[in-house]
């Protein structure tokens, strides 16, 4: 089965099909994001041990690249011959992956979702739920369909400021993969500004009335899009984000190929990347169990 995933902020196909359990993803980020105009992403059959993912993807007019990965089991990507420079090399012809892209085409389309903002819920400092018709202040969104409950930032200064970035950093190894990332990274009115500071301080004022904050996965940030409001330059609700900014958030998902870049998701356009750990970049926390797109929580 192929599912559609995104669209890019141009208006042309960025296509990531999952087929079966098998998926693959670009590389770690400024190589490809800065410059691609448009990519796509074939992915391989998990239950074949070995297939070849390939990625196309057209970085310039006068420039074009393919990476070419080697599947040889459910869990691990091998890479076959990827250069890790800023100056992609061509191993296949484009024309080849051009008929594949062409032949998924119908995965650029995702026009019938839902807005995502239907199952959500502006929650009080004191983590009771506010009222429809109550205008007051929010700090936090309930997410009924993934039993998430929200960051939402503001104007004050501290650890919820709307504007304060972090770079990533992790004590714990399942989670960083050996490369802890960077302390003190950011712009921030913390003491130190990493993500680890960011969860110890909100962990501390025990926003909404939960002291259980953590760094959201990959997976779990992709559901704050909606792809209805593409076109305004940012897919956060304002309603129930007020204070969003279209730029980058960080997530706890260490990029396994690699370990030194982490996924962050874009607010301006709904897609994600990866990007160096040391890097400058916007955070937004949640509670609650992990998400899995693969088996939805049962409602409460």
């Amino acid at each position: 089965m192929v599912t559609p995933r995104n669209r890019s902020r141009n208006g042309l196909s960025s296509i990531r099909c999952i087929i079966g359990m098998g998926s693959c993803a670009s590389p770690c980020g400024t190589s490809w994001e800065e410059t691609s105009s448009w990519s796509v992403m074939c992915c391989s059959f998990a239950y074949i041990r070995y297939s070849i993912c390939i990625f196309y993807a057209i970085t310039r007019l006068d420039r074009q690249a393919i990476i070419r990965y080697r599947r040889n089991s459910l869990t691990n990507i091998k890479l076959l011959n990827y250069p890790w420079s800023r100056e992609p090399r061509t191993m296949i012809w484009p024309s080849a992956c051009m008929a594949i892209a062409l032949g998924l085409s119908a995965c650029s389309e995702n026009t019938d979702r839902e807005a995502v903002a239907e199952s959500w819920q502006r929650i009080d400092q004191q983590g009771q739920v506010i009222d429809s018709s109550d205008d007051a202040r929010h700090h936090c969104v309930f997410d009924r369909r993934t039993n998430l409950l929200w960051e939402v930032k503001q104007t004050e200064s501290g650890a919820h400021r709307f504007d304060a970035t972090y770079s990533w950093y992790s004590n714990d190894p399942a989670q960083h993969m050996s490369e802890p990332g960077l302390r003190d990274g950011g712009k921030c009115d913390l003491a130190s500004c990493e993500t680890e500071a960011l969860v110890a301080a909100v962990n501390s004022s025990g926003l909404c009335g939960h002291r259980d904050w953590r760094m959201p996965q990959r997976e779990e940030l992709l559901t704050l899009g909606d792809y209805g409001l593409i076109e305004s330059g940012n897919v956060l609700d304002p309603e129930f984000f007020p204070l969003a900014l279209p730029g980058e958030y960080w997530s706890a998902s260490t990029f396994r190929l690699y370990p030194q870049s982490a996924w962050v998701v874009s607010a301006a356009n709904g897609l994600d990347r990866g990007e160096r750990k040391t890097e400058a970049r916007l955070a937004r926390l949640v509670r609650g169990e992990i998400f899995n797109p693969r088996k939805p929580p049962e409602s409460n």
